[in-house]
């Protein structure tokens, strides 16, 4: 249900005061009461309650002021009495007050208490608490000028400005929590969160005032202009907490809150800004305790068990004052006036130390990131926390600017010969200090790489296949280049060691320029978005102009309108925040961008063989292969004079292997299918293959020594990999050669065919082939013996084929 409340008397269709409305759901239901602008006064407009057993399903009432920009919603108690009062003992019945009991939107002014919660889980938010004042002379127990809280409840984003908490002689009248008084000892939690506290004080927690044995979190508040104040009478002295005073907790969090500004009392330095006694268990953590001049930081008083870390205390009185034992770890305690620390107060592990103090901004108080100043407080907190960014914890109450802290790990010889490509895609691109000898560039790799040099841990870095980093005559070179946020690198580690980044993270639209004419162009991945390769290239993927992509792991190449790659779990590969890539393409592209339009995908990790071994080098070419569907091995291997160049783990018919070329000398490439125990072992001598310069061009066996962007070969009788002769073709390999060369040729149909080889005065050497042969790719090899089995001499030579109603002829060179 749902009424609404106006000043406007000649409304007729709406109450006039908030107890009428109130009343009207009290009868008719749980609902939302909408005030509208204006200034509500007099009787039925303080004092407002409702009893949640009004009815028997209970009844739960939202009470929003429907304030503008131009009018507030202002319930002006005129000086005294309570604005809104949360007492179920008033009534009879098993229900309380719970999270659709809501306060919000209005202006509270000018009442003795603003809203008094003694049972009950309400929720108060978005209001404004101004004014309000106990009488001194009021007597009792009466705590909490702006909100008194003897139960749990939810109070959130409130401005609670000038409330205060008179008092007289202690054995008669007193006042604690001038903003907020806190009694929880329920099983329930009191949450105070993201209010402004600003000039309110009382006879102790100016600000607020916490105690009990139930749990309480004071998270996000800012404190300021608080204080304590004397009572009426003799010798009225206050207590000891200004801003926050926790007294007899068993468990209270006190986080993320901003103290600064707050009012010394005018007779005694001896005063907390944040002050404990006696609480069982306390926890500050990422506070901010600041420019509170004459008054301490903060004050530990009567045996607490308290953690603090996180906190930045600073240009008070003293900083940190502890009766017992504390260790004050992963903080900023640094410029305040008398002594940082003081009693049993140390400081512990994880502390900021710096001469410029903690660079923080003096109006948002968040720490200082700007090209001339970054805070020491930025990601040095606490490592087991982190922020909201998921960076890791900053110290104080107010985080840093968004930003990323990248951890890359490096592995040692024994994890992959130490090899890694990748990229950075978050670097500080902002802060720089020329103060420094050498000047500080935190993306320069003097810096960057600083401890991995300097332990040798490094052995190169390369870039598009041009040194980076490297070391010359026991002296590092290069360590004048700046990293780049969208380049990608290759690294040669001796041993494992890890890179922590503190940076911004590339957009995700920024565009970059490709080569083209098949140049390398070594590009880094810096979506956060893992996605298939298909995917991350999107609007290039269909067109021809890529060729060739290559990571670390695999590759793709495109041929005749086609893509080839290999598959896990018939999923494609892919690209991952910090991958490197080389890309190449046939023309420049002046606006490459990777697209991260599509769902993110689950990261591809191919397995590891386990019966081949090789050894992996900074390049490799790869061999994409095609196999029978009904009988593929467990793995495949190519090997080199018996010594393994590459191997894969088969999980599809189309696979690929990363041939290490360089890790052996040059020679013909066997491969052997490896089917554990289902079968022996085959080795594989002949095969059909194209290369992707060439795709026509069919040999017998792969030469690592040939220079080519990948390899295709085809294990199958039906091949779909290898396409079928549309012409005659003819060549030869190696040429020039001694004293063997393999010539091959393609057959478009069936047909008789003559290939022969003659010398240059046009004399019948020998006759390869005679006769009729299918379609299909052939290999033949000359042995450099004319047909009597006689070494013919070094020099020109010409083969010569004749079929399929053609008749082609090509040069080659026998060497001495």
């Amino acid at each position: 249900d749902y009424v609404t409340v106006t000043t406007d008397l000649s409304n007729n269709n709406a109450f006039h005061t908030i107890q009428e409305a109130v009343d009207c759901l009290s009868a008719m239901g749980s609902g939302t009461i909408n005030i509208l602008p204006g200034t509500y006064r007099g009787p039925g407009n303080k004092n407002i309650w409702w009893d949640p057993n009004a009815l028997t399903e209970g009844l739960h009432i939202k009470i929003h002021g429907a304030s503008t920009l131009t009018e507030e919603c202002i319930i002006d108690c005129e000086g005294s009495g309570i604005a809104f009062l949360f007492d179920d003992a008033l009534g009879v019945g098993p229900f309380t007050y719970d999270e659709l009991d809501i306060i919000e939107n209005l202006v509270i002014h000018d009442a003795e208490q603003g809203i008094v919660i003694k049972n009950g889980s309400p929720i108060i938010r978005f209001n404004t608490i101004e004014e309000c004042e106990i009488d001194a002379n009021a007597g009792g127990d009466i705590n909490g000028a702006g909100i008194s809280c003897k139960s749990s409840a939810y109070i959130y984003d409130n401005e609670i400005i000038n409330c205060i908490g008179n008092w007289n002689d202690a054995y008669i009248s007193y006042t604690f929590g001038g903003g907020i008084f806190i009694q929880n000892n329920t099983d329930d939690v009191v949450i105070v969160k993201d209010n402004l506290i600003s000039g309110c004080a009382a006879q102790d927690g100016g600000g607020i005032y916490c105690t009990g044995s139930g749990d309480i979190i004071l998270d996000g508040n800012k404190i300021t202009t608080c204080s304590v104040i004397d009572g009426l009478g003799n010798n009225c002295y206050p207590d000891e907490g200004i801003g926050i005073s926790s007294i007899d907790c068993d468990n209270i969090s006190i986080k993320n809150n901003l103290l600064v500004g707050n009012i010394p009392y005018q007779s005694s330095t001896q005063k907390g800004a944040i002050y404990a006694y006696n609480c069982s268990g306390i926890e500050y953590l990422n506070n901010t305790v600041i420019q509170n001049p004459d008054v301490y930081g903060f004050y530990i008083y009567g045996g607490c068990t308290t953690i603090l870390k996180n906190c930045i205390v600073s240009e008070n009185y003293i900083g940190i004052s502890s009766y017992s034992n504390l260790s004050v770890d992963y903080s900023c305690v640094i410029d305040n006036e008398d002594e940082n620390y003081e009693g049993n107060a140390e400081e512990g592990i994880g502390c900021v130390e710096s001469e410029l103090g903690p660079c923080i901004d003096t109006t948002t108080y968040q720490p200082i990131w700007d090209s001339g100043t970054k805070s020491p407080c930025i990601d040095t907190g606490d490592p087991t926390i982190t922020d909201a960014d998921d960076t890791p914890s900053d110290i104080g109450a107010v985080c840093a600017v968004e930003h990323r802290y990248d951890i890359v790990e490096l592995p040692s010889l024994l994890e992959g010969e130490g090899l890694k490509w990748l990229s950075f895609p978050a670097l500080d691109n902002i802060y720089s200090d020329a103060t420094t000898t050498p000047p500080y560039d935190p993306d320069q790799a003097s810096w960057l790489l600083l401890e991995i040099m300097a332990q040798d841990y490094l052995v190169w870095v390369r870039q598009n296949e041009l040194d980076f980093v490297w070391k010359f005559q026991d002296i590092w070179q290069g360590t004048d280049n700046v990293f780049s946020r969208t380049d990608g690198y290759k690294f040669q580690m001796n041993t494992a060691a890890t890179l922590e980044i503190s940076g911004f993270k590339e957009p995700d639209n920024t565009t970059i320029s490709l080569l083209g004419n098949e140049d390398d162009n070594w590009v880094g991945y810096w979506l956060l978005e893992t996605q298939s390769v298909e995917d991350a290239f999107s609007q290039y993927w269909e067109g021809d102009n890529i060729c060739y992509i290559q990571h670390q792991y695999w590759s793709a190449s495109r041929k005749n309108g086609v893509w080839y790659y290999k598959m896990s779990n018939e999923q494609q590969p892919t690209l991952s925040y910090g991958d490197m890539i080389v890309i190449r393409c046939y023309d420049a592209i002046s606006d490459f961008s990777w697209d991260g339009s599509t769902p993110e995908e689950e990261k591809t990790v191919f397995p590891e063989t386990q019966y081949f071994s090789f050894e992996e080098q900074p390049d490799y070419i790869p061999i994409y292969i095609e196999l029978e569907e009904n009988n593929l091995p467990q793995e495949i291997g190519a090997l080199v004079n018996g010594v393994c160049i590459g191997a894969v783990v088969v999980e599809d018919p189309l696979t690929q292997i990363n041939a290490y070329t360089t890790s052996t000398s040059p020679g013909n490439i066997e491969l052997e299918l490896y089917y554990n125990s289902r079968s022996t072992n085959q080795k594989v001598t002949e095969y059909n293959y194209g290369t992707f310069e060439n795709f026509n061009l069919i040999s017998s066996q792969i030469n690592s020594g040939e220079s080519t962007n990948a390899w295709f070969v085809s294990l199958r009788e039906d091949s779909s990999i290898i396409p079928s002769p549309e012409k005659v073709t003819l060549s030869n390999y190696p040429n020039p050669f001694n004293p063997t060369t393999t010539i091959s040729y393609a057959l478009p149909y069936e047909d008789n065919i003559s290939l022969c080889i003659y010398n240059v005065k046009g004399q019948l050497v020998k006759q390869l082939v005679e006769g009729k042969q299918p379609e299909g790719y052939y290999d033949v090899l000359w042995n450099g013996k004319d047909s009597v089995g006689r070494k013919v001499a070094s020099g020109i030579y010409y083969y010569r084929i004749n079929t399929c109603g053609k008749t082609l002829h090509k040069k080659m060179l026998m060497s001495k």
